[in-house]
């Protein structure tokens, strides 16, 4: 028999202090116990948020008949405020509840953790064109989950072209963690950076935000949901809402006082920001510049849509200019005004007073990842399951999801929205039932020799390219129809208010459950 301890002290954070069979044990913000005999291997986690819970200072007994038994309390919880309660580490039945880190709290990491509470709670998945199959039961414990993202709440980054444009949509766009009412009471959130994953002792270490100390959350299961990283103005580079408000009202100001603005980079973003720029700005002159021969070039997208969307720019008022690069931009003043003077690639030359830049490379978030499990873009290679590849240690207890994976399809905030679909019913398959319940049994329950077969989980599906662009008042919508058809239709009735902020809505208002197939 062995115990061995996993949990540190984390940022100094002291708490209540046991014998574990000579052992001693601390409990700490995010700390783990690991104790296993010859028949089970049964782990604690301990509670995320001190002052809690106090375990009872009685020695722990780790029985040979393979039942763990609390010596004469099991878990004793004191004084848990309502906010607190995804914080404990026993349901009322004394079902221990395993702790989900969710890496990232955009659009990927957000649909995981809304069909995980609705499930739980006896709800359905949100609507969507690639529903997982239905629970037969969930598990008698809820788990904890945890949020470990930069900012202090979601950002609407498909919104990111009206944003720029729209000083009173940029406000609905950035809703704080502490403003959702569900993730009060059943989330934790972390505002902090991934610095790495230990995914064999199943530890991330991380910042918090504005502390330079390394700290340390063990976790039962983990979700990566970090998606890709992109420069400003496309998102935001702030990581506080009050921050990033300043930030836009100056842009804003900036486009709103200009007469000429350029567009730089002809892709599904510089298309729409383009026209989001003219649509509200209609007496601004908008020049979109595309090194390629068409715009959206780089997208497994019907010829006949791209020339489309090029000619319905132009309907709008802006000048497209293909097949040409900005050289050089050169900071000037003419007639004390200050403004931009590009030099492009064609020899010609623009005067610009704001220019915004959509073409900058942009990388998947996955630098504190281990390498092996990456492909050679930096994206983070799954099975069919999104689990981490089988050749990684504890592989099933490891999911990814969004931009961040390389998968079929075009990277789109829907297959995002479906990928977290598919995870959440599979964590909630691992926990429940087969041989992963193992751990999660009830201190004292006897343990079979023999364990099920493990329970066969869901595969998620391949993702077709689809796409719906926003032209103004029009969206060009691809459905990855086989025959390259694509429709003209009216674009809030397609994308969505707001440029598709409804699952936003639906975790603060909890009462829509719109989806889109084509976002």
């Amino acid at each position: 028999m062995s115990a061995r301890y996993m949990g540190r002290a984390a940022g100094g954070v002291s708490g209540v202090q046991g014998i574990m069979q000579g052992y001693p044990i601390k409990t700490s913000e995010f700390g783990r116990v690991l104790v296993s005999d010859d028949l089970i291997k049964y782990q604690i986690t301990e509670i995320m948020a001190s002052p809690i819970a106090a375990i009872s200072a009685t020695p722990l007994l780790i029985s040979t008949s393979a039942s763990l038994l609390l010596a004469s309390r099991t878990e004793h919880v004191t004084r848990i405020p309502k906010s607190s309660q995804a914080s404990t580490m026993f349901s009322p039945e004394s079902f221990y509840r395993p702790h989900i880190l969710v890496v990232g709290g955009s659009y990927g990491g957000l649909s995981v953790v809304a069909n995980l509470l609705n499930l739980m709670k006896g709800g359905a998945q949100m609507s969507s064109p690639e529903l997982p199959p239905e629970l037969e039961n969930v598990p008698k414990a809820q788990p904890r989950i945890t949020i470990l993202d930069e900012r202090d709440g979601i950002y609407h980054t498909m919104g990111s072209p009206l944003v720029m444009s729209s000083s009173s949509f940029a406000r609905e766009a950035w809703r704080c963690f502490k403003d959702i009412p569900q993730f009060e009471e059943d989330v934790r959130v972390v505002q902090g950076k991934a610095l790495s994953i230990d995914v064999a002792s199943r530890v991330a270490k991380y910042h918090k935000h504005d502390e330079d100390a390394t700290q340390e959350m063990p976790y039962d299961f983990l979700v990566v949901a970090t998606g890709t990283q992109r420069r400003w103005p496309v998102v935001p580079e702030a990581l506080h809402k009050t921050e990033y408000l300043q930030n836009i009202d100056s842009h804003i100001q900036r486009v709103r006082d200009a007469k000429q603005v350029v567009v730089v980079g002809g892709g599904a973003v510089g298309v729409e920001f383009a026209a989001e720029i003219k649509t509200m700005f209609p007496k601004t002159n908008v020049t979109l510049i595309q090194s390629r021969p068409t715009v959206l070039a780089a997208e497994p997208l019907p010829a006949a849509f791209k020339q489309k969307a090029a000619e319905r720019l132009e309907e709008l008022g802006i000048e497209v200019r293909l097949g040409c690069r900005v050289v050089t931009q050169t900071k000037t003043s003419i007639e004390g005004h200050n403004t931009n003077v590009l030099a492009l690639s064609n020899g010609d030359s623009i005067v610009a007073d704001e220019v915004v830049c959509t073409n900058l490379p942009h990388n998947a978030s996955t630098g504190f990842l281990p390498k092996e499990i990456l492909d050679e873009h930096g994206y983070i290679s799954v099975q069919s399951t999104l689990q981490f590849p089988s050749s990684i240690v504890n592989a099933e207890l490891h999911y990814a999801v969004g931009d961040a994976v390389s998968w079929s399809g075009i990277k789109r905030v829907g297959n995002a929205f479906i990928m977290g679909q598919f995870v959440a019913t599979n964590l909630l398959m691992q926990i429940h039932g087969g041989a992963w319940a193992l751990p999660f049994r009830r201190p004292g329950d006897a343990v079979d020799k023999n364990p099920a077969v493990p329970t066969k989980l869901v595969d998620c599906p391949p993702m077709k390219p689809m796409m719906a662009l926003s032209l103004g008042k029009v969206a060009l919508v691809y459905r990855g129809d086989d025959s390259g058809e694509w429709t003209e239709e009216d674009q809030e009735a397609v994308v969505g208010r707001g440029l598709g902020i409804e699952p936003l809505e639906l975790l603060v208002e909890q009462n829509k459950a719109h989806f889109w197939a084509t976002a």
